[in-house]
């Protein structure tokens, strides 16, 4: 599978200025401990990966299950185990772990994608956790949005989405909402429901740091 990382923003180093683990605060910590993303190493390959709604919590800005924005990936992999497939360049990856055997060619294997970098050159090149990106209705935020979801359900939830971006795959157009604020984006199909759900890092100084990351 050929994956492709479109950039929206031109300085995503400051996403990555942390040396350490980010701590946000007392829930961030909880969200950790809570939502430990059942994806055991031996699953590698497509086999069955077991999450479930409690343990798929999507807090913004924050984490999926128990992968944390700005995460050391080495602490991620240990966790989730090999990816399935990847991708790296110029300090930047996306891995992908997937949750279920593929069906078929026409149905997407339910997903998790995570797009890391490093500050190349600067002093400890630790890769660290900039998006991550799920296909899969078992992850859901607090308020019980999740794939499957519809535009208006979305919207009615995150009052300040805005369509940041459209992208194709195969013939098919997908619109890519995103709040800022809140660290959270959107994609959806010509049906207006939701495909995939990402968190990244808030906005710093109003820019936008969402980057689209899509199989095609």
């Amino acid at each position: 599978m050929k994956l492709y990382l479109i950039f929206f923003i031109t300085t995503i180093c400051s996403l990555l200025s942390c040396d350490d683990r980010s701590s946000k605060d007392e829930n961030v910590g909880k969200a950790s401990s809570e939502t430990a993303v059942s994806t055991p190493q031996d699953s590698a390959g497509g086999k069955d990966r077991h999450v479930t709604r409690a343990d798929g919590l999507i807090v913004p800005g924050i984490s999926i299950g128990s992968v944390l924005i700005n995460e050391n990936m080495d602490s991620v992999l240990e966790q989730l185990g090999k990816p399935d497939a990847g991708d790296a360049a110029m300090g930047k990856s996306l891995s992908t772990w997937y949750l279920q055997p593929k069906m078929n060619d026409s149905i997407m294997q339910p997903q998790i994608n995570i797009y890391a970098g490093r500050n190349m050159g600067i002093g400890r090149e630790i890769s660290r956790v900039i998006q991550i990106r799920v296909t899969a209705s078992q992850f859901a935020t607090s308020n019980d949005i999740h794939t499957g979801a519809s535009l208006t359900a979305v919207t009615n939830e995150f009052k300040n989405l805005k369509k940041v971006s459209v992208y194709k795959t195969g013939k098919n157009l997908i619109d890519v909402f995103s709040d800022a604020e809140s660290g959270i984006a959107f994609e959806f199909d010509s049906t207006q429901k939701c495909i995939a759900i990402i968190i990244y890092e808030p906005n710093k100084n109003g820019s936008q740091p969402y980057i689209p990351v899509h199989p095609e």
